[in-house]
């Protein structure tokens, strides 16, 4: 067994954090030439190669060593350097394949919470609960008609026109529709 396997790397590095960024340097210009040659180019201008680093690989966690190689490989091309050029192309990339950007991760410092993988549920269910809504009149709110009432009958009105029986069965009627959700 390789003593250099992406495992026993991974596990290397949460234990010491800082092999981080000389070990983020070398990982990424082993994906390919252009990536090594990329960082060459990097390091010759006047731009931080730490920061840069840092940038890719927040990349390639975000959209993958695949698309970020083939960005860095567009960019190098183009002769523009730059971690915000490689997400532009890596956007481009996407966004031909009918993909949106990918969700910017929360990071909140405890390993627990920040492992958490959310799934978001079908929200179909509440288009269905305001379609049947639109569709039913029987949940239209009646109004009351108008009657010649003094301050102290005003109160009793509301408690005997009906829309307390009339927004019950509104809630009974969706609760029916949606399988009671």
């Amino acid at each position: 067994m390789p003593l250099k396997t992406p495992a026993h790397i991974a596990t290397l590095l949460e234990r010491r954090a800082g092999a981080r960024g000389p070990k983020r340097r070398v990982r990424i210009a082993e994906l390919s030439d252009e990536c090594r040659i990329y960082l060459q180019e990097i390091a010759r201008r006047r731009i931080s190669l730490e920061n840069e680093v840092r940038k890719l690989d927040r990349l390639i966690a975000a959209y993958g060593e695949t698309d970020v190689v083939a960005a860095i490989a567009q960019a190098l091309a183009a002769r523009t350097f730059g971690a915000n050029h490689v997400r532009a192309f890596a956007d481009q990339r996407r966004f031909a394949r009918g993909l949106g950007e990918p969700p910017e991760p929360v990071i909140t410092g405890n390993k627990n919470a920040d492992d958490i993988i959310v799934e978001p549920h079908n929200l179909e269910t509440y288009d269905a609960l305001f379609q049947n809504a639109k569709d039913s009149e029987t949940c239209q709110p009646e109004k009351p008609s108008p009657t010649k009432t003094d301050s102290a009958e005003a109160g009793d009105r509301h408690a005997t026109d009906g829309t307390n029986e009339h927004q019950d069965g509104c809630r009974a009627a969706l609760v029916a529709s949606t399988g009671g959700l």
